[in-house]
């Protein structure tokens, strides 16, 4: 693995958000990160003979904590220098962490108290599908002769997960979409089937069945919380599961899941208890979580993360909006700006969501399909693209189109042999993401 020392000279804290970025930039193409007064060190400051030139923009707004991307940005998603270069490194930096959502103000939060994609720059600049830092990032390992990126393509992996919000409500919803459909004798298998087997939206061994037709592993993600909660975003109260979380059933079928190679994650509720607090009412242990709703304040959500036993986080997606909410395609560590260090959990990001689509874009299962299969294209390679697909949308009596539209999703990760990734894969790359920052920061 190729060594890529640096030699940084920037005013604290600014330097040290510099040394994190270029640690995960070394990552990017695998390679060892190092900090080095050598002269034939890669030289990074605001000055003009730099290799990799720091803008002062940047330097402002990490110093003045002034995070607002409409004082970041002027045309495009990207910081420049004074002399009109593009600070690659810098930008990335700020993208990667989220800053944008850092103070957010009342009239930047949606009806859920949650920061509005019609807030971000993504929004700004129509730019949510792209995978901007790997391109910033490409573009300074062009420029630096000292580093010759020798990556190939990789085949990109896909995270498959499923939030459990609703179980018992499946008797209601199927029936409902029966009568709609004017069909009696749907209307009586409905109910028949509810009686002999219970609640249709209890069906992870079915999703699990479907899986394993294509070769691939799911989690999925539990409330402990039944009811309505109040949100410490907003003054509504947020419906939350209608299953008991205790219940012998749901605990057999935790199991059985983990028997059966997929896993379990914690779907984290609205309410105040603490991450560690819900995690003990599973019965099974759990490393991963997901946010109920993807509520996130930042960075108060990291902050309690990394307080938790949590060392996989995946809540980081536009409710609205399909894409990179960081505009990143790959999981990384974050940054602490508290405490000017990185984090020990690993971020993996939501691009595709099943409510996206359906309840907030109002779109079809087919113009969904077409959506989701370009994205996947234009991320064919070297990404983790991860997608989320309720359970309640496996059901072939009330969202057969989108049922089927899953299984084109699968097909497709199958004839472009595009892998399914696990929480346990990922726990090995946030290990040796942690090694990357120790040697280079020791």
């Amino acid at each position: 693995m190729k060594i890529c020392p640096a030699h940084i000279d920037l005013p604290s804290p600014v330097e040290e958000c510099i040394k994190y970025v270029w640690s995960i930039f070394c990552y990017h193409f695998e390679a060892t990160p190092s900090f080095s007064h050598e002269i034939n060190s890669i030289k990074i400051n605001c000055r003009q003979d730099a290799d990799i030139q720091i803008s002062q923009n940047f330097v402002n707004t990490i110093c003045q904590k002034k995070y607002k991307q409409s004082d970041v940005f002027i045309d495009q998603p990207i910081m420049y220098c004074e002399n009109g270069k593009p600070d690659y490194l810098g930008s990335s930096f700020y993208l990667l962490n989220y800053l944008q959502e850092f103070n957010a103000t009342k009239e930047e939060m949606d009806d859920y108290g949650r920061f509005s994609y019609h807030s971000s720059y993504q929004a700004r600049f129509d730019c949510a599908h792209d995978d901007l830092v790997s391109s910033y990032f490409e573009k300074i390992s062009q420029n630096i002769t000292a580093f010759e990126s020798k990556s190939l393509p990789k085949p990109s992996r896909v995270f498959l997960s499923h939030d459990i919000d609703t179980i018992t409500a499946s008797l209601l919803h199927e029936g409902k979409a029966a009568v709609v459909k004017k069909d009696i004798a749907l209307v009586l298998k409905v109910i028949l089937k509810h009686v002999l087997n219970g609640p249709s939206y209890r069906n992870m061994d079915r999703i699990m069945d479907i899986h394993d037709q294509y070769d691939a592993k799911s989690t999925f993600f539990w409330l402990v919380k039944k009811g309505k909660y109040q949100s410490p975003y907003t003054e509504k109260p947020i419906p939350h599961s209608d299953y008991r979380i205790d219940n012998k059933v749901i605990q057999q079928i935790q199991r059985r899941i983990v028997d059966r190679g997929f896993e379990n994650g914690l779907h984290k509720s609205a309410s105040r208890t603490s991450f560690n607090n819900e995690i003990n009412d599973l019965a099974e242990k759990v490393l991963g979580n997901r946010n109920h709703y993807l509520f996130v304040r930042m960075p108060d959500h990291f902050a309690a993360i990394e307080k938790s036993k949590i060392l996989l986080d995946f809540s980081m997606g536009f409710g609205r909006m399909y894409g990179h909410r960081n505009s990143y395609a790959r999981p990384f560590i974050p940054y602490s700006m508290k405490n000017n260090t990185n984090y020990s959990f690993l971020e993996v990001p939501l691009q595709l969501m099943d409510t996206t689509f359906k309840f907030y874009q109002k779109r079809s299962a087919k113009q969904t399909e077409k959506l989701i299969l370009d994205f996947m294209e234009k991320h064919r390679f070297n990404s983790v693209i991860s997608i989320l697909w309720h359970n309640d949308m496996f059901s072939p009596v009330k969202n057969p189109q989108w049922l089927k539209l899953y299984k084109s999703i699968l097909d497709y990760l199958r004839q472009n042999q595009l892998r399914s990734i696990t929480q346990k894969e990922l726990l090995t790359e946030r290990a040796s993401m942690l090694t990357s920052f120790h040697n280079s920061f020791s």
